[in-house]
């Protein structure tokens, strides 16, 4: 897997197109710059297009604005800049103010009165694990040194924004930093960050406004080596290396679109080769691959979205079908984990995806925004990407053994911090599906 955001669309004629406009100054609408935001963008073009988004935004949209405060142990100037293109692929309407460098401590003291952070909605705290180590270590004692600093760090940071600031806070976990000039051992590495990370769920636990993002599965399936560059460190102490800047932003914006309750409401998901191999109305139930031998990768995608279900999203089925073949591998395929009960609204017949989708969400009563929609075939994906832009559709692998893979890394299944509200306006758009549905 070559790019740090596989299910991004790659580069084509329409993002040169866009980026002449932009470079020309012309405005550019809300619909644009969500398509933009939609491509593979590397850290310098999503630096470059954020920069020009907050000078020029459109004048009228539908993005949920929001100021986010950054403080960091480590150089985040970049990561900083790439934040406004990030967010618009969640809907959000993104600007995000940097305090200084390495005075966590300092700004998040600070009466809300006398500093930039006390205008913002949440704050991000960006922690490097490197700086809680005075010197090159192996030893033991020394790492239980750091873990006892980094606790005292964290319940300071919390107890300050308590008794001053009183904002949102997210932290991001630690990656692990394969970095010989201060671990020698990359299994007691492990082993610390693991145990710095669990830390940094504690501290939070208890309190409702704080979240933790967790971006380690996004660290794994990059790997570390692509993650973290020890040149950077010791020369700028940049914490991930510029490549993986964008994979970086993209975990971040969802943490805070997740805090915000703006992430998509309802999955709209393809059969065919999306929930099982294998075109149903050819091969019928029994010819589909669904099983553990030969359809692993559509079980693992099944699992993700029961997940999501269980977490309170809504999950619908838009596809190109007959209505009696759609339902049938639900009712004779027992190795089916999604069963035909988990969908709020199933839309199976040969109409035009972008009208079934705007069905899903009037049935739901829901907006266009509020709605995913994953599909093997990419002419359907780009229907949905030009007719609804509002849409999140990420990139499906080619290759069907990454597919649940590039979706993991999209984070469009994952839900963490699972509210009873959450639940219950599950509920609530479930219950107008089935009232509209009987009318």
């Amino acid at each position: 897997m070559d790019s740090m955001t596989p299910w991004a669309i790659s580069a084509n004629d329409d993002l040169r197109d866009f980026s002449k406009r932009i470079k020309r100054g012309e405005r550019v609408s809300e619909n644009e710059w969500r398509r933009i935001a939609g491509f593979d963008l590397s850290s310098n073009q999503l630096h470059q297009f954020s920069k020009k988004f907050l000078s020029n935004p459109p004048e009228e949209n539908q993005l949920r604005d929001v100021k986010l405060g950054v403080l960091a142990n480590h150089t985040a100037d970049f990561l900083v800049g790439c934040l406004p293109i990030a967010g618009i692929r969640l809907g959000l309407g993104l600007e995000p103010i940097q305090g200084e460098f390495d005075q966590i401590i300092q700004e998040i003291s600070t009466v809300p009165e006398n500093s930039l952070l006390g205008e913002c909605d949440h704050i991000l705290i960006s922690l490097d694990i490197r700086p809680f180590f005075g010197q090159p270590t192996s030893s033991s004692s020394e790492f239980d040194d750091a873990l006892s600093e980094i606790s005292l760090f964290l319940k300071t940071i919390i107890s300050l924004n308590e008794s001053g600031l009183r904002k949102g806070l997210l932290f991001h976990t630690f990656p692990t930093v394969t970095d010989e000039l201060f671990f020698a051992n990359t299994s007691t590495t492990r082993n610390l960050t693991t145990e710095a990370n669990q830390l940094i769920f504690d501290a939070v636990a208890q309190f409702e406004l704080h979240r933790v993002i967790d971006i380690s599965q996004t660290v794994d399936a990059i790997g570390t080596s692509r993650w973290v560059e020890k040149r950077f460190w010791a020369n700028g102490r940049v914490s991930v290396q510029m490549d993986a800047i964008p994979a970086f932003a993209h975990p971040i914006c969802h943490g805070l679109a997740e805090r915000l309750s703006f992430l998509p409401k309802c999955i709209v998901l393809d059969l065919d080769n999306t929930l099982w191999g294998g075109e149903v109305g050819e091969v019928g139930p029994e010819g589909i691959l669904v099983d553990q031998d030969n359809g692993r990768s559509f079980l693992e995608i099944q699992a993700m979205a029961k997940s999501a279900r269980a977490a309170g999203v809504l999950l619908a089925v838009c596809s190109k079908n007959d209505h009696e073949n759609a339902i049938r591998p639900f009712l004779e395929r027992p190795e089916m984990i999604l069963k035909l009960e988990d969908f709020s609204v199933f839309i199976a017949n040969w109409e035009n995806k972008a009208s079934n989708i705007e069905a899903i969400a009037k049935s739901l009563e829901i907006g266009i925004d509020s709605l995913a929609f994953v599909d093997d075939s990419p002419a359907e994906r780009e229907l949905v990407r030009q007719k609804l832009p509002a849409v999140f559709v990420p990139e499906i692998s080619t290759n069907v053994h990454e597919i649940s893979q590039v979706l993991a890394i999209s984070r469009l299944f994952h839900r963490t911090n699972i509210t009873e509200d959450d639940l219950k306006r599950a509920s609530y758009y479930e219950a107008n599906a089935n009232r509209n549905q009987q009318k």
